[in-house]
């Protein structure tokens, strides 16, 4: 009996169909380490079995490696190899490739750079640090050989101790003798290069970097797609000598694209993907076994309901009506992608109090922070807009694609404050900002910038934003407060309580979230019967228009199902009536200066 930790390439090769079949195991899957944010790679082996969870963020060019390669040693034996999940082709002492063989099989694989979750809270980060501490992957496969299956803790250092061996070159499967140690190394071109960590590293939020991994797969990645969340599986590689500043370059050759696009192993690994599977979520409570005990029955969820909306409501200076509205937007997501995108519930929340409260919408955010695993805040300054990149753009002299602050992972919320904005000149960069910004609030759609070109990609970012009167932002609805004066000078001891409140109850707050994200709803032919009518009559009395209708099909859907219901009532129908006529109302009641920017 052998397990998951004894897995080498050669023996995946061998037992593949038991491997995968333990990976597809949810209890198997959490005790394989997790390196989405673990900082110490050199606590690693070199083809380790690890796990990492993150956003694809650039599909890089496939390349070609030696699937099966000939060898010959000293004595004229020759011998097939496995090249499949190395870099390094594997040499025994005194052998050499046969690359001119025709037994030598090519194939081809896909790099993709992937990035840790950016945003992720640090409740979440944390729980992910936990789980690089597995449980041994003590997990048992039946009839594995045991011939092989025991590596040294550093093998790329027992391959050179056995002899030299030779690397494949990404884009051409050339290769060259690796020496024993950096002082018997080959000349190199002692040019160093000007490109800096962030900029290798690559992480959408400047701010809050994420680790980085250049993954590879070998499988159909057709279904693949940039700004795709997935957990990944395989081999992780660590040979310094993949860092393209070890290359020998020749004239025609740039070497800050050789090592953008070959970066240090220490800083961003190589992985060999074995099995990935696209992430439904990016809450990592729902993957962790650990965790389990915290099952949501019924009353569970009622008790989820009142507390979050107990909670939000004295946040907004006691307006229950803003609550559900913001309950609502953080349990939104696309579900349909047809001729129009549905489930997208971006909020405007309007008319603070006039009082100088200081801080109070980060205060806000905190306690959405708390709750949510992916969010971040986003001061709208002049500063900010003209300085900061909002989406991804090719740099054609590296060949890296540079992220920009809207690629996240799918069900990140992105909030704007706008409250923060103070007169000043909008420069063209931040002109285009707000175009950028405004097209993944209407359509849900990234663009990204080719130079020559642009493309849009799908993307699933609820966007919350904060403002003094209607943001200069489009939404797909904008909630006016209606607050309680008696609440406004004891807010921030209200945020105090909250938090103590809230303290005990977060995992539990946190998986509903999540799972009501999830949760399946159907209308029923009662209730598209029962919607019909209304509307009709809404087209009579109040010229209500194909959106008016969108928005009371989206409200109902998610206030539904926060109340756990999975179908449609009435009386969930008539609940998004009753909260639309408020907050109609109340927008008819403001002031144009309220209602303009």
């Amino acid at each position: 009996m052998e397990t998951l930790e004894a897995l080498t390439p050669e023996l995946f090769a061998e037992k593949s169909v038991e491997v995968l079949e333990a990976l597809s195991k949810e209890v198997n899957l959490v005790k394989i380490p997790l390196i989405s944010n673990w900082e110490n790679f050199n606590q690693l082996r070199d083809m380790q079995l690890v796990r990492f969870r993150g956003l694809v963020q650039n599909m890089l060019d496939p390349e070609i490696y030696l699937e099966s390669y000939q060898t010959k040693s000293d004595t004229d034996t020759l011998t097939m190899r496995k090249g499949k999940f190395r870099d390094n082709l594997k040499l025994e002492a005194n052998e050499e490739v046969l690359f001119d063989s025709a037994e030598n099989v090519h194939a081809e694989r896909r790099p993709i750079f992937m990035v840790s979750i950016p945003g992720l809270n640090d409740w979440a980060v944390d729980i992910e640090k936990e789980q690089f501490i597995a449980d041994s992957m003590d997990v048992e496969m039946n009839n594995l050989p045991s011939n092989g299956l025991k590596r040294p803790l550093d093998e790329s250092q027992a391959n050179e101790n056995a002899g030299d061996q030779m690397e494949t070159d990404s884009d051409n499967v050339q290769s060259k003798k690796l020496n024993r140690s950096a002082s018997e190394s080959e000349p190199k071109t002692s040019t160093n290069s000007n490109l800096s960590r962030e900029y290798l590293l690559n992480s959408p939020i400047v701010d809050r970097p994420s680790n980085a991994i250049i993954a590879k797969f070998y499988d159909d990645t057709a279904k693949v797609s940039l700004n795709d969340a997935l957990d990944v599986v395989g081999f992780v590689s660590l040979d310094a000598n993949l860092c393209g500043s070890n290359r020998q370059l020749d004239e025609f050759e740039n070497f800050d694209e050789i090592c953008a696009m070959n970066p240090p192993p220490s800083l961003i690994p190589r992985l060999h993907v074995i099995s990935y599977r696209a992430l439904a979520h990016i809450n990592p409570l729902l993957h962790d076994n650990r965790h389990n005990g915290d099952v949501l029955n019924d009353q569970t969820k009622l008790d989820c309901f009142r507390d979050i909306r107990t909670a939000l409501t004295q946040c907004l200076f006691g307006d229950e009506i803003a609550a559900d509205y913001l309950f609502c937007h953080l349990i939104s997501t696309v579900y349909v992608r047809a001729d129009e995108t549905l489930g997208q519930f971006s909020l405007n929340i309007t008319n603070f109090p006039s009082e100088k409260l200081t801080g109070y919408t980060k205060q806000l955010y905190d306690v959405i922070e708390s709750i949510l695993p992916a969010s971040h805040y986003f001061p709208i300054t002049i500063d900010n807009l003209n300085s900061t990149d909002f989406i991804p753009t090719k740099d054609y002299e590296t060949g890296k694609l540079n992220s920009g602050l809207l690629q996240l992972a799918p069900h990140t919320h992105l909030v704007l404050d706008e409250t923060q904005l103070e007169p000043g000149k909008l420069e063209a960069h931040g002109i285009e900002g707000v175009m950028y910004i405004s097209n993944l609030i209407r359509k849900q759609q990234l663009n990204v910038n080719f130079k020559f070109y642009t493309i849009d990609y799908n993307a699933n970012i609820p966007v919350l934003i904060f403002s003094e009167g209607k943001s200069m932002f489009p939404s797909n609805c904008h909630i006016p407060l209606k607050v309680d004066t008696d609440t406004i000078s004891v807010i921030n001891e209200t945020f105090v309580a909250l938090k103590q409140f809230l303290k005990p109850k977060l995992n539990v707050i946190r998986r509903f979230l999540t799972e009501m994200r999830l949760q399946d709803f159907d209308m029923g032919p009662e209730s598209v019967k029962m919607i019909q009518d209304d509307f009709i009559e809404m087209r009579r009395s109040s010229n209500a228009s194909a959106d008016d209708l969108h928005m009371m099909l989206t409200l109902s859907r998610m206030l539904g199902i926060i109340q756990g219901k999975t179908t449609l009532e009435t009386q969930t129908w008539n609940q998004a009536k009753m909260i639309e006529n408020e907050r109609r109302k109340r927008i008819d009641m403001l002031p144009k200066a309220k209602t303009s920017t």
